[in-house]
């Protein structure tokens, strides 16, 4: 039996991964080997849920009994507990944001490399088929050049966070938190999240709510810039007050607004008329976001069946995200 701890038992576990180990296990998919947190209260509860056991540490329950783990914590602890999994040669899920800088991200990369191991990130938007669709769109030419980009994503806070890492951490405020998911879909849709596409990043303005992080308002223009292209990014989140939720593209013949809901088609606006596009997809369409968490954990635990979706969450995917933080944090 495939042997998997969870290390983090906030909130994104008690929601989300949370009911989709227990069907794993009741599956015969997975066990569970241990559920670890700080908080005894909050390991010991998630511990009952999925029939397991309950400890305070990595330290205390060791790497080598686990085939791989599940990273949930507050992103600064990221690096530090997906080191002693992935050098002892175990593959991890790290969820979203991959890791605090760039600098981080490459060291978990390269430790994954070291250990044979696979390091994926969970950033499960990626797998809705809607932004799936929209890529596909970008991609096959039919907007023309793209010469200008919209990001933005805001609403009232109402995450019920269990630690307060989102008003603490340097790394738990609203650009790390629905940035990270908004930043990624416009590098996703442009094809820049390859190795071997990173864009150079020039920062022209940033205004936040706050003088240092964690701030609650950051807003930015910036350009990602190749020698094929040239594209000027104005990008905006929030949890004070309400933003559209979109990614969106204009273009020479037509501009794309890519929503981030699941359900959300894309749609193509072009001379003022919107139009819904759906097209035929190779990778698997999760029927809704708890399916799409269900993929991630199942990549971790058979890659060979699932290797369209370990390819789209490989954390190598996620250095140029790493770098982009990078900048516009030190802007």
């Amino acid at each position: 039996m495939f042997r998997y701890d969870v290390v983090g038992c906030g909130e994104v576990v008690a929601q989300e991964h949370g009911l989709v180990l227990s069907r794993l296990q009741s599956e015969g998919v997975l066990e569970v080997r241990a559920c670890i947190d700080t908080s005894t209260d909050r390991a010991a509860r998630m511990a009952k849920r999925l029939h397991s056991r309950a400890v305070e540490s990595v330290d205390r329950a060791g790497v080598s009994g686990a085939d791989a783990a599940l990273i949930a914590t507050p992103p600064e602890f990221h690096t530090d507990l997906a080191l002693q999994y992935l050098l002892a040669g175990r593959s991890v899920l790290i969820e979203k944001p991959f890791a605090p800088t760039l600098s981080d991200a490459q060291r978990l990369v390269n430790a994954a490399s070291a250990g044979k191991a696979r390091v994926l990130v969970g950033h499960m938007r990626r797998l809705y088929p809607a932004i799936q669709v929209a890529r596909e769109i970008v991609r096959s030419g039919m907007l023309g050049e793209i010469y200008r980009a919209e990001a933005r994503e805001g609403s009232r806070w109402e995450w019920g966070a269990a630690s307060s890492y989102v008003v603490k951490s340097a790394y738990g405020g609203v650009l790390y938190d629905t940035g990270a998911h908004v930043l990624d879909t416009l590098l996703f849709l442009l094809d820049l999240d390859s190795p071997d596409a990173v864009p150079t990043v020039t920062v022209e303005s940033v205004m936040r709510n706050r003088e240092a992080e964690p701030s609650h308002d950051f807003e930015a223009q910036f350009r990602l810039s190749r020698e094929d292209m040239e594209l000027p990014v104005d990008f905006r989140v929030s949890r004070t007050c309400a933003l559209p939720r979109s990614v969106v593209l204009h273009a020479e013949r037509a501009s794309l607004v890519v929503g981030g809901a699941f359900a959300q088609q894309p749609t193509v606006v072009s001379g003022g008329r919107p139009m819904r596009v759906d097209l035929p997809l190779t990778i698997q369409r999760p029927q809704d976001p708890s399916g799409c968490y269900r993929l991630e954990n199942e990549a971790i635990v058979n890659p060979s069946s699932h290797a369209d979706v370990s390819q789209l969450l490989d954390g190598s995917r996620f250095l140029t995200l790493a770098g982009l933080f990078d900048a516009l944090v030190t802007a």
